[in-house]
């Protein structure tokens, strides 16, 4: 293989074997490490079980702010998540039930869990973000439980995935900090569906945060299946990388990326933009 100034940068997600039950059938997570040093680590999986997530422990807590997001594997309905879910938050251990794609905002020093999966009508996906290059987190024993409570103390931090429409997509969502409790985060999920370059008409574009983009497949039997040819073009030399795999692409601060051409595509697959900073700011470039 010719060697490249920024192949570093193109990195296939490494799909692993789950713990099943209700817990991820197959599970791909990434920490700082493994992503250039960014500050934050992320994890995505397929599940389809019913009962409780971790069994063998109570709520947890991280030191650090964390996002979860659920969605379905539907291409034809995106706004169809295919599960119903509940989650325990707070020390008081509100119980929140949800059925549609959501976010859950989870401050730092948030207590959160247990989280039940109580009907499953359809495999859905799981992925979390977390702002730190590693995963620290105190898991309270499954005693440690008071009387569950079911108020709306901590309602505001449950979310709908709201869909739009996008020029090549149909997006999900797109959140900012200010939606999401203040964190140094944006986000957008999304679906493709379409060939074609991103942003027709635009060359690079140059952010001032540090940016993850995720792109998977939306195969409900295999989390290493991406179903799309993409090309992106990194650098200011516009070096071109193409991948037919589930992939992460790390965009560190100031480097010029795109454009992006989806050359192919067999089956509709997803995408998670993840950017650290409060906003969406870019700039393009010729």
């Amino acid at each position: 293989m010719a060697k490249t100034k920024y192949g570093h940068l193109v990195k296939k997600l490494p799909v692993q074997k789950g713990p099943g039950g209700a817990n991820a059938e197959e599970l791909i997570w990434m920490v700082g490490k493994d992503l250039e040093g960014l500050n934050l680590h992320f994890a995505l999986g397929r599940y389809q079980g019913t009962g409780i997530w971790h069994p063998w422990a109570g709520p947890h807590v991280h030191p650090d702010n964390e996002c979860l997001l659920c969605f379905g594997h539907d291409a034809d309905d995106p706004g169809y998540l295919g599960a119903e879910l509940e989650l325990a938050l707070g020390k008081e251990q509100e119980k929140h039930v949800f059925n549609t794609p959501s976010v859950i905002i989870l401050p730092a020093g948030l207590p959160h869990c247990p989280l039940v999966t109580k009907k499953v009508d359809k495999p859905f996906a799981h992925g979390h973000v977390i702002l730190a290059p590693d995963n620290e987190v105190d898991w309270w024993p499954p005693d440690s439980k008071p009387m569950p409570t079911t108020g709306s103390k901590y309602s505001h931090l449950i979310k709908p995935l709201n869909i739009q429409e996008g020029p090549k997509a149909k997006e999900l969502t797109w959140m900012t900090g200010d939606q999401l409790e203040g964190f140094n985060l944006n986000f957008a999920v999304g679906l493709c569906a379409e060939t074609g370059q991103w942003y027709q008409g635009q060359g690079a574009q140059v952010q001032p945060y540090d940016v993850c983009l995720i792109f998977f497949g939306h195969d409900p039997n295999n989390l290493g299946y991406l179903g799309a040819e993409i090309e992106i073009a990194l650098g200011e030399e516009q070096e071109k990388h193409t991948f037919d795999v589930p992939t992460v692409v790390v965009v560190p601060r100031g480097l010029p990326h795109l454009p992006l051409v989806v050359k192919r595509v067999d089956k509709p697959f997803g995408f998670i933009l993840y950017n650290l900073g409060p906003k969406h700011e870019a700039r393009w470039v010729d």
